[in-house]
């Protein structure tokens, strides 16, 4: 597995992960709300981002072994004065059948590595209440400091927000995982 910076050529792929990846891991969010994401508006968003490219935000793509994009994850500078960052791991997502592994901590070390490089700290990152990866999230190390309802198509999914407050220790942790998960492919 590898990341690499998305191009122009890979918003289509990225598109198509998030409908998929949307509609699976959020199954408790109304289908009005899946109904109103449609391709060409996921499309456009990706798009959007990817040409305006504002300082601190970036796209990558997660490539299998094969070269096959099979996730993607973006970050960004933080615009929610709900919770105080100054960036945001804003999404990441991956394929059912490639998640597991070091898929998940490659990603987010990726991200953090980018935002600290930018000196963009503290990070945060938000989770709707149902999604059970918050327990990951706080086993990483993530503190959860904020909670409420965010209201998407006149829908109010609970969610609650998450500050790393030690960046150095979450990144040796995902570099364990990383190693750990990496050696024993090897020893395979």
């Amino acid at each position: 597995m590898y990341i690499e910076v998305a191009k122009k050529h890979n918003l289509s792929t990225t598109t198509d992960i998030h409908i998929k990846c949307w509609s699976e891991v959020y199954s408790f969010i109304p289908d009005k709300f899946h109904n109103a994401r449609t391709y060409e508006y996921r499309l456009r968003q990706w798009q959007e981002i990817y040409i305006k490219k504002e300082y601190g935000s970036a796209l990558f793509v997660l490539r299998s072994p094969s070269g096959k994009v099979v996730g993607f994850c973006y970050c960004m500078q933080n615009k929610d004065m709900d919770i105080d960052a100054k960036s945001e791991l804003h999404a990441a997502y991956i394929l059912p059948e490639w998640r597991g592994g070091i898929s998940g901590p490659l990603m987010m070390q990726v991200m953090v590595q980018y935002l600290l490089h930018l000196k963009l700290s503290p990070i945060c990152l938000w989770a709707f209440d149902n999604n059970p990866i918050q327990r990951w999230y706080q086993m990483m190390g993530w503190k959860k400091v904020v909670r409420r309802n965010r209201t998407i198509e006149g829908i109010d999914i609970p969610e609650s927000g998450f500050i790393c407050p030690k960046p150095d220790k979450l990144l040796r942790r995902l570099n364990s995982i990383i190693d750990a998960k990496t050696e024993q492919l090897e020893i395979q």
